[in-house]
């Protein structure tokens, strides 16, 4: 596996880390780096390029969300080949986006979506 190490170089680190080192970053710091940032706008103009930008799964909406087939986590978003490969991506549109199931949660969250896309409050959660 090829994990993607990032300088300590922007003081996003904890104190413990010193300027320069190398650490993994957590899914959430992921989504903040120039690396996932020009990956999903290539990926976006590309997109536009093929067919106006329109959602990959329903065909019907415009596209808002680059998603990634394999889900993130705090492991595979330091590996490459996972979180920055266009391959993984796939261009959606909000609705679409929001029937998403992650499938390692076995229960799903707090909310579920009815039918029409209403939330609807998960009491057993």
């Amino acid at each position: 596996m090829l994990v993607a190490w990032h300088q300590c170089n922007s003081g996003t680190a904890n104190n413990t880390q010193q300027r320069g080192q190398r650490y993994m970053l957590t899914q959430k710091q992921f989504y903040k780096t120039k690396a996932w940032q020009r990956a999903r706008w290539s990926f976006i103009q590309e997109r536009m390029a093929v067919d106006g930008g329109v959602c990959q799964v329903c065909g019907c909406e415009p596209g808002l969300i680059v998603h990634h087939k394999i889900w993130l986590d705090d492991i595979n978003c330091n590996d490459p080949e996972v979180s920055l490969n266009p391959e993984n991506f796939l261009y959606e549109c909000q609705t679409c986006h929001n029937k998403e199931k992650d499938p390692r949660r076995a229960t799903p969250g707090r909310c579920l979506y009815g039918p029409d896309g209403e939330i609807i409050r998960n009491t057993s959660y």
